[in-house]
């Protein structure tokens, strides 16, 4: 949810978060700290969906799924928790009411996000075109909507009508022009909160009820700032740091490197499944944890030294 809104609406995801809870503490959504993203099958989808019917914007959709048969069950995810069902509405709130801009914009978004899930898929037709300029080939695609379905709520999603020509095989034409570009390779931009969350959630860093946290932590901490752009940009000291960090390789130890972290979260769900016992994952990571712990405090005079050289040499900082 924070990624998709960090997307759409560029609010963070701690306001995010804030927001979410707020509109469950009224009774308006579920429980939103939660990864599961599959409905049980004894959960009554239909009466959340009767409930919507009652909204002044999107309850002409809920109509629509009842009153024509185009429900859909949700597909089945593979995330659940054993807690708490995905993110749903509970009951309806309309736009009259005295409710802040953003704190709407998350309870529509949640509610259409529900009712898309409950729709049938959308249908389109591609058509790829092949030309041949001697021994050069070019493509070309074309789109045409059949059925918008979804994304007759789904309004986040943009998916439109491409018209091209239409050919025949060995079919021959005059391009209107050809053009040669030349450019060089770009360094990648600075990450977006949604881009953070991305890679966050592939290197298994936090959970969706926890990402937020870690990325308000470094905030605070001037490893990055975020700019006007909400772009976030590292600070010399977060360089200087895993600049640090990265001096302790030669024993083992690579504090920069996500895959402990990634592997602790893996174990937790274990444990969370049944599939590991909880006293032995904690007796592993402690014994792990005291290790790098006694080997860095035994050469804190390493780090302290490196990340003082760098801060008064910035010059010689950089990101790899």
């Amino acid at each position: 949810m924070t990624k998709l809104v960090s997307i759409y609406f560029k609010i963070s995801s701690k306001e995010c978060m804030m927001l979410a809870e707020k509109l469950y503490n009224k009774g308006y959504i579920s429980y939103p700290r939660t990864e599961t993203n599959y409905f049980p099958d004894s959960m009554n989808l239909h009466k959340i969906i009767n409930e919507l019917r009652k909204n002044d914007n999107f309850g002409w959709y809920a109509n629509k799924l009842c009153e024509e048969h185009k429900y859909q069950k949700p597909r089945k995810g593979k995330m659940n928790d054993k807690a708490h069902p995905p993110i749903h509405p509970v009951k309806n709130m309309n736009k009259s009411l005295k409710v802040e801009e953003k704190e709407w914009k998350l309870y529509e978004f949640i509610c259409k996000h529900f009712l898309a899930v409950c729709s049938n898929d959308a249908i389109g037709y591609n058509t790829k075109v092949t030309a041949k300029i001697q021994e050069e080939q070019f493509f070309c695609k074309g789109l045409k909507i059949k059925e918008k379905n979804y994304l007759e709520i789904y309004t986040y999603e943009k998916w439109n009508d491409k018209i091209i020509p239409s050919f025949q095989v060995d079919d021959e034409f005059y391009p209107t022009s050809l053009l040669i570009e030349e450019g060089i390779t770009q360094p990648p931009k600075y990450l977006s909160e949604s881009n953070l969350l991305t890679l966050m959630d592939k290197f298994s860093i936090g959970t969706d009820a926890t990402m937020h946290e870690h990325i308000e932590n470094i905030q605070k901490r001037n490893y990055v700032i975020k700019n006007s752009k909400s772009l976030f940009i590292p600070t010399n000291l977060g360089i200087a740091l895993v600049q640090s960090y990265k001096k302790f390789k030669d024993i083992g130890i690579d504090l920069t490197d996500p895959s402990l972290r990634a592997k602790m979260e893996k174990d937790m769900s274990l444990v969370a499944s049944g599939v590991k016992q909880k006293n032995e994952i904690i007796r592993n990571y402690i014994d792990i944890m005291k290790y790098i712990y006694q080997e860095i405090y035994n050469r804190i005079d390493v780090l302290d030294k490196n990340i003082h050289y760098y801060l008064n040499n910035p010059d010689q900082l950089s990101y790899t």
